[in-house]
């Protein structure tokens, strides 16, 4: 199991490609329109921004090591990220 997260793991080259450079890291996690416990397990962890989401994935361990976020939860930031990106685009 382990190796499957780390093969999905949020990283930071990940984000940035996600969310691309003219997304400002100072806006809110709340343009994700994550669930209420994801969010809630990311403002826990003191990140509040997509900046400092980009930061604690460029940790080892990443997103995946913060109380409350597993796999669902991971799974999860990452489709919001990613629809983010394709909204961004167009």
């Amino acid at each position: 199991m382990y190796s499957r997260v780390q093969n999905n793991a949020l990283t930071s080259e990940n984000v940035e490609k996600m969310v691309g450079p003219r997304l400002s890291n100072d806006v809110s996690i709340d343009v994700l329109g994550l669930s209420r416990r994801s969010r809630n397990a990311l403002v826990r962890s003191g990140i509040r921004t997509i900046g400092a989401l980009k930061q604690k994935a460029a940790i080892e361990g990443g997103i995946e090591s913060l109380y409350g976020i597993g796999e669902k939860s991971a799974s999860e930031i990452r489709q919001a990220v990613a629809s983010l990106l394709a909204v961004e685009r167009n």
